[in-house]
C-alpha cells in the first residue's frame, strides 16, 4: 500500500509514517507515551500490522 509522504492535512503515524487516510483503523492506536499510531503494533514498535511492508521509522 502507497503513501504520499508529502501529504501534511492529516495526522500520520508516529511509527511508520502513514497518513491516516490509509490506516486500517480510522481512529488508530496510542502508545503508551501518548503518540498516535495506524495500529497496536506500531504503537509497540513492530512492524506495522497495515502493511507488512512498512517498518517503523524512527
Amino acid at each position: 500500500m502507497a503513501f504520499d509522504a508529502e501529504r501534511t492535512d492529516e495526522p500520520l503515524c508516529s511509527g511508520c509514517g502513514a497518513p491516516q487516510s490509509s490506516w486500517s483503523a480510522p481512529s488508530g492506536a496510542v502508545s503508551k507515551a501518548g503518540d498516535i499510531h495506524c495500529c497496536q503494533d506500531c504503537a509497540e514498535g513492530r512492524a506495522c500490522a497495515c502493511d507488512p511492508a512498512r517498518r517503523e521509522v524512527a
